[in-house]
C-alpha cells in the first residue's frame, strides 16, 4: 500500500492509499461518520460507511478521540461539491495512538474558556498583531 501526505490526494485519485496522521475532528451518527484528518500538510475529509468500511472500521472510527494517532487507508477521489478538494472514502484503519484524555484546547472550550478569563481577570491587550498577549494592567 503507498503512504502518502495529504497535499498529495491530487495526484491519486481512485487509488488506494494509507494517510498517516492525527484525527482533528470527527462527525457522524453511527451509520457514517465524517472523520478530519490531518498530517502536517494538510487537512482532509475522510468518509467512514458499514458498506464501504466495513464493521471493523466503523468501531474504530466511532472509538476515535480527538488528536488519536491513526493510519487511515482508502481509495481517494474529489470532492462531489468543491473543486481542487479531495477526499478518502476509508476501507481501513488503524489506531497507533488512542488519546484517552480531554484535548486540553477543544474548540468548544477554547473560546469560552479564553472570554471568561480575560472579562474575569480585567486583562488588556498587550501589543499588536495577530498573536497579541494579554496582560493584567
Amino acid at each position: 500500500m503507498t503512504t502518502i501526505r495529504i497535499d498529495q490526494a491530487k495526484d491519486h485519485v481512485g487509488k488506494e492509499v494509507t494517510i498517516q496522521g492525527w484525527m482533528y475532528n470527527r462527525r457522524g451518527s453511527g451509520k457514517i461518520y465524517f472523520m478530519q484528518l490531518r498530517d502536517g500538510s494538510g487537512v482532509m475529509q475522510a468518509i467512514v460507511t458499514p458498506t464501504e468500511s466495513g464493521t471493523n472500521a466503523m468501531a474504530l472510527a466511532e472509538k476515535l478521540t480527538a488528536e488519536s494517532s491513526v493510519k487511515v487507508t482508502g481509495m481517494i477521489s474529489a470532492h462531489p461539491k468543491q473543486e481542487d478538494v479531495f477526499e478518502m472514502q476509508v476501507t481501513g484503519i488503524e489506531i497507533v495512538h488512542l488519546n484517552t484524555e480531554e484535548y486540553p484546547i477543544s474548540k468548544r472550550n477554547m473560546v469560552r474558556n479564553f472570554c471568561w478569563t480575560i472579562a474575569t481577570c480585567g486583562c488588556v491587550p498587550a501589543g499588536n498583531g495577530p498573536f497579541n498577549a494579554y496582560a493584567t494592567p
